[in-house]
């Protein structure tokens, strides 16, 4: 699957010869994967955020900025779930909200 989805976005990449990488194993030389694997996860939670703000944004740019500001303020303070309600945000641990915030940036981006 991994190659499917190097073809697909990264075309460009050729490994000529060898075997293993051209078979879709690339993705185990990433080093944080191994040592550092939440550091992924929560790039990923922390972009599903990003992309609810900036879907908010387009509605109401004030108040999406004001959130976003108090958000940043009570890092640290409260779990992760407890900030992203504090912050009129959907959990994206809740079912569809990826999807949701997907379709809409592709109506923008495609």
């Amino acid at each position: 699957m991994y190659r499917a989805l190097e073809q697909r976005y990264m075309p460009w990449r050729n490994y000529g010869d060898l075997a293993y990488p051209a078979q879709g194993a690339s993705w185990q030389r990433v080093l944080h994967y191994y040592v550092i694997p939440f550091y992924y996860i929560d790039y990923a939670l922390a972009c599903c955020c990003a992309m609810q703000f900036w879907l908010a944004a387009r509605d109401d740019e004030r108040d999406a900025l004001e959130r976003y500001l108090a958000l940043c303020a009570r890092g640290g303070t409260a779990a992760f779930q407890e900030l992203v309600r504090s912050a009129g945000l959907v959990s994206p641990f809740a079912p569809g909200v990826l999807a949701g915030v997907v379709k809409e940036a592709e109506k923008v981006l495609i």
